[in-house]
């Protein structure tokens, strides 16, 4: 909308029959203190809705033409409703040069498109978990800020990148999942995205949204207890599986060291891990939960008595078959089964 052409809403003729409380002169006073009062309240949110506009270097004409629509109406409302006669004039405010782009975006529009390209520096996010996504966040904003050069290359990328995010996550992914959801919360009534969204926080949306979403699965996954079936898991598939389970529970990458370092967990993971283990090769370990063993030391004991158990069942095994052999029939086993 050209401001040169642009009229004011004009207020309607007051009736004839307008007066109040029988005091048409003091009703109009106090109808149009209070409207003024409205008016003023309304010009400043009009006038933090253009400024908000005008610092988005995506804006264009269009937007500022339909902003300018939408308070118009406004204006035109308010005037019906106190019914304020046309003598007199409200006029909107207006924040905005006549320049429709900022200066730099264009420039900074296109180095973005490149990077994003085949053979662009700027990675784009294809799979993995919150943790992947937070390091690939990271690395892309640090990106952004040595390329953009300045503050207010950034700032005005960080906004740019708002309308190009669907090709920084390019695949149907969980992140993609959380990054509709993110989107779909700041839309408007007409489906789109107000002035002032930055892409660095929608991508901290979306990484809080999966951290959650992982912490969830995560709880699910430790509300099961392991236990090894011997016959079928060997102590060394098992302790792979145990150790695992203690990362995700933990938050720790290599859980022997975290664990030597507090020996009061230790403790309790010492007891915990036994109850996974077959009584068959527990009765076998004789350990001392006071002294100070390691934990690969205490995962040994176990090793070492499976080891053992396999040996003696080899001998055992071998031993009943050389009696079958010479007797003729199998020799009445009375081990009793250990569940």
């Amino acid at each position: 909308m050209d401001a040169s052409n642009y009229q004011q809403p004009t207020a309607p003729e007051k009736p004839e029959s307008f007066a109040y409380d029988g005091f048409e002169k003091d009703g109009e006073d106090d109808i149009m203190e209070a409207f003024l009062a409205a008016y003023e309240i309304s010009k400043k949110r009009w006038t933090k809705q253009q400024r908000n506009l005008k610092e988005n270097p995506l804006a264009n004409n269009e937007d500022k033409e339909q902003l300018e629509d939408k308070q118009a109406k406004e204006l035109e409302k308010m005037l019906t409703a106190f019914n304020i006669s046309d003598k007199h004039s409200f006029l909107l405010p207006y924040e905005w040069e006549t320049e429709s782009n900022h200066p730099r975006l264009e420039k900074l529009t296109t180095l973005i498109v490149s990077q994003l390209s085949k053979h662009g520096k700027l990675k784009l996010f294809i799979k993995g978990g919150d943790v992947e996504f937070g390091i690939w966040k990271e690395e892309t904003i640090n990106f952004l800020k040595v390329v953009t050069v300045d503050d207010e290359g950034f700032d005005i990328t960080n906004q740019l990148c708002v309308s190009l995010i669907t090709k920084f996550i390019p695949h149907h992914n969980e992140a993609k999942h959380f990054l509709n959801m993110a989107l779909r919360t700041k839309m408007d009534e007409d489906g789109k995205l107000p002035p002032g969204v930055l892409f660095t926080t929608i991508l901290g949306e979306i990484w809080q949204s999966m951290r959650k979403s992982q912490k969830t699965k995560r709880n699910q996954v430790l509300a099961q207890a392991l236990q090894c079936c011997y016959g079928k898991d060997t102590i060394e598939t098992f302790t792979k599986k145990y150790d695992e389970y203690l990362c995700k529970r933990l938050g720790v990458q290599v859980v022997n060291l975290y664990l030597d370092s507090v020996p009061a967990l230790r403790r309790e993971y010492f007891l915990n891990y036994q109850e996974g283990i077959p009584m068959k090769i527990r009765r076998e370990v004789k350990f001392d939960i006071t002294k100070d063993v390691t934990w690969d030391e205490f995962i040994n004991l176990f090793i070492e008595a499976e080891a053992l158990l396999k040996t003696w069942d080899s001998t055992e095994k071998k031993s009943n078959q050389e009696r079958t052999n010479k007797n003729g029939a199998p020799p009445y086993n009375n081990e009793k089964k250990i569940f």
